[in-house]
């Protein structure tokens, strides 16, 4: 199954997912409006069963990583993220295009990394600005305070490599993590320091 969702199932898709996700994942009202300013850009949300994804495409998990920390740069997240959401100055989409010129490999398509009101938006306006695809699936089944808390984690895919970036210009290539708990610890961390940082990592082969 293949399919091109409309903004109504947008907004359902982002709802439904907030629901799921037990409140967490985000802002499903922030995640529809970012989404739609993607897809009134041109672009469009492509949306794929799990068991249609070839066995030779890497798949990403895309999504934000916040903070509460106050700091100087916090507010100025929301404008510069309103000003870039729609372009290739997206953070997300930068990240995955980093990810994909370190790997060597195209990404074809995204999975959420957690069901949530933004994440799950988060993962279909990355595959949308990519020209790839989003997997009607996510390792979780509900929203999750850590990374760690996935099946991938359970049956042993490592979250590297990964890249963690900002809308500050920043970039960092992870080649190696220890394990999901140092990629939580080390992507939290980095957020508190630019007040939100995207993370794009678990390249995984359909």
């Amino acid at each position: 199954m293949e399919r091109v969702l409309g903004n109504s199932e947008l907004w359902d898709m982002c709802y439904g997912a907030a629901f799921f996700g037990t409140g967490g994942g985000g802002s499903p009202e922030v995640g529809y409006s970012y989404l739609k300013r993607v897809v009134d850009a041109g672009h469009r949300v492509v949306l794929v069963d799990l068991e249609t994804v070839s066995d030779d495409d890497l798949v990403a998990c895309p999504a934000g990583v916040a903070s509460i920390a106050p700091g100087e740069r916090a507010e100025q997240i929301g404008r510069l993220l309103d000003e870039r959401i729609a372009t290739d100055l997206n953070p997300y989409f930068e990240g995955l295009r980093f990810l994909e010129q370190h790997i060597g490999r195209p990404i074809r398509g995204c999975i959420p990394v957690e069901m949530g009101g933004f994440n799950t938006a988060c993962a279909a306006w990355v595959a949308a600005l990519a020209g790839g695809y989003l997997v009607d699936a996510d390792p979780v089944g509900r929203a999750i305070p850590e990374v760690e808390l996935q099946t991938f984690a359970l049956h042993g895919v490592p979250v590297a490599p990964a890249v963690i970036s900002d809308l500050f210009g920043n970039v960092l290539i992870a080649a190696r993590l220890a394990g999901d708990k140092d990629a939580e610890e080390i992507a939290r961390a980095l957020a508190v320091l630019s007040g939100a940082v995207s993370f794009v990592g678990r390249p995984v082969e359909g």
